[in-house]
C-alpha cells in the first residue's frame, strides 16, 4: 500500500518572460488502492501532478511517498507505472517482449518474467497476440498491451493520463472495466487524469476536481453528480460525455 501526500505543493512554468503557476500550494492525499480521478478544464494542473510524481518535473513544497520525501527516492525505485494517451510501444519488439521489457530492466529471473507476462496477458485477453509486432495491432489492442506492460511490474502506483481518449466507445467501456479489475487485483493506487465525465465517473472511487491550480473538492461519483458547486456544475455541462 502506497500513500501519496502533498503539502503546500506548487508547480511553476516559465512561459516566455512570465512565470505561470500550474499548481498552486495544494495540500491533500490520494486514497490508497483506489482509482483517484483528476478532472478539470485544460490547463488546470492535472498533468503537472502526474509529472511531478513520476519525476519528470520539479516542484515547490513537499510530496511524500509512504511518509518519505519523494525527492529522496530515485525514480526507478518508486515502483510507478505510467500510461499516456499517446500509445508508446517498441515497434521492433513483439507483444510478448514489449510486456516483458520492464521486468527485464529489473533483472528478474526468466521464469518469473514468463509467469508474470502470461498472467497479465491472460487477464487482459491478449495472449494470442504474443508474436505480433505493434504495427499489426488495432489501437485498442495496442492500448491493452500498454496497460499490460504497466501492470506487469505490479506497481504500487499507476499514473494514467487520458489513456482512453483515442478509443471508440465500446473499446473504452471494455478497458475501463479492465482497469478497475487490475487495480483491485494488484492493490494498486491509481491516479487517472480525465477530460470526460463518463470516463471519470465510470472509473472513479474518488473524483478530485481541479480549477486554476487548486484542488477545490474531493467527491465520490454520486457526490460529484449531486454537487451544486459552480465549477462542478460547469464541468458537468461543458466537458464531453460519451
Amino acid at each position: 500500500m502506497s500513500t501519496l501526500t502533498f503539502k503546500n505543493f506548487s508547480v511553476y512554468y516559465r512561459q516566455k518572460k512570465e512565470i505561470v503557476t500550474a499548481v498552486d500550494e495544494v495540500s491533500f492525499s490520494f486514497h490508497n488502492e483506489k482509482i483517484n480521478v483528476l478532472i478539470g478544464f485544460s490547463g488546470c494542473g492535472k498533468s503537472s501532478i502526474l509529472n511531478a510524481i513520476s519525476g519528470k518535473i520539479l516542484f515547490d513544497g513537499e510530496l511524500f511517498l509512504n511518509e518519505e520525501n519523494i525527492l529522496n527516492i530515485a525514480v526507478q525505485k518508486r515502483n510507478l507505472s505510467y500510461v499516456d494517451q499517446q500509445i508508446v510501444l517498441y515497434p521492433h519488439l513483439t507483444v510478448y517482449d514489449n510486456i516483458a521489457y520492464p521486468l527485464k530492466l529489473l533483472k528478474l529471473p526468466r521464469e518469473e518474467i514468463d509467469q508474470r507476462v502470461r498472467e497479465i496477458s491472460d487477464a487482459i485477453g491478449i495472449s494470442f497476440l504474443f508474436t505480433r509486432k505493434p504495427k499489426y495491432l488495432s489501437i485498442g489492442q495496442q492500448q491493452r498491451v500498454a496497460i499490460a506492460r504497466a501492470f506487469v511490474k505490479r506497481p504500487d502506483i499507476i499514473l494514467m493520463d487520458e489513456p482512453l481518449s483515442n478509443l471508440d466507445k465500446e473499446t473504452s467501456e471494455e478497458i475501463r472495466s479492465l482497469i478497475r479489475d487490475l487495480v483491485k487485483r494488484y492493490n494498486t493506487t491509481c491516479i487517472y487524469v480525465s477530460h470526460n465525465i463518463t470516463d471519470a465517473l465510470s472509473l472513479a472511487d474518488y473524483v478530485y476536481v481541479m480549477d486554476k491550480g487548486k484542488i477545490i473538492g474531493i467527491y465520490t461519483p454520486d457526490e460529484f453528480l449531486l454537487s451544486e458547486n459552480e465549477v462542478v456544475r460547469q464541468l458537468k455541462v461543458d466537458l464531453p460525455h460519451e
